[in-house]
């Protein structure tokens, strides 16, 4: 992508996006089991110092309408064999079937091919949980979204009974590891 590569201990990073002021990878699943990568990019030949980051079993980030994290989350619902973006105008209601993306779902079973699309289901090997209001349910589902790269999680869930209308926070544990706490979802 435009002469641009990153690297992690080595390891090619598959690129999703790059730009003159961003560029976004993805970390191979060959990372599993450690704790720390050496970073680094390179640009048109020229390589970047080294930049040393945590590495953990999962660290869940949910994706936003907005694109930055923040507000109403990328959320679906699915009635009647149709998806619907999740929104003011459609919000969800208790017992509707959502779908959430994200990314850093950790762990797939069977593993994942980094940069490609999945060839079957390939589900985390952590537990999911999905807090939507402060109620807890278990996900039905929880790993690669089909037809994306692998790495774009897809989380399936039912809006539990006892959620108050309006922006309510939404919150995917994965194992130990929670995504940010400054994402909503618009319910009924």
């Amino acid at each position: 992508m435009g002469g641009f590569q990153a690297f992690a201990d080595g390891i090619p990073c598959p690129i999703t996006f790059t730009s003159g002021l961003q560029s976004n990878v993805v970390l191979p699943f060959a990372l599993a089991g450690r704790t720390t990568t050496d970073l680094t990019v390179m640009y048109r030949g020229v390589k970047s110092n080294v930049f040393p980051i945590p590495v953990q079993p999962a660290q869940p980030g949910l994706f936003s309408q907005t694109a930055d994290g923040r507000g109403l989350g990328a959320i679906q619902t699915f009635k009647d064999n149709v998806y619907t973006l999740v929104t003011a105008a459609a919000p969800a209601g208790a017992g509707d079937a959502i779908i959430i993306y994200g990314t850093g779902g950790g762990e797939l079973t069977p593993r994942g091919q980094d940069g490609l699309p999945p060839v079957n289901v390939q589900n985390t090997q952590l537990p999911v949980t999905v807090t939507v209001g402060g109620q807890t349910v278990n996900a039905a589902y929880a790993g690669i979204s089909p037809g994306l790269i692998s790495g774009v999680l897809q989380i399936n869930a039912i809006v539990p009974d006892g959620v108050a209308a309006g922006p309510q926070p939404i919150v995917v544990k994965v194992g130990d590891f929670s995504s940010q706490e400054q994402l909503t979802i618009q319910m009924k």
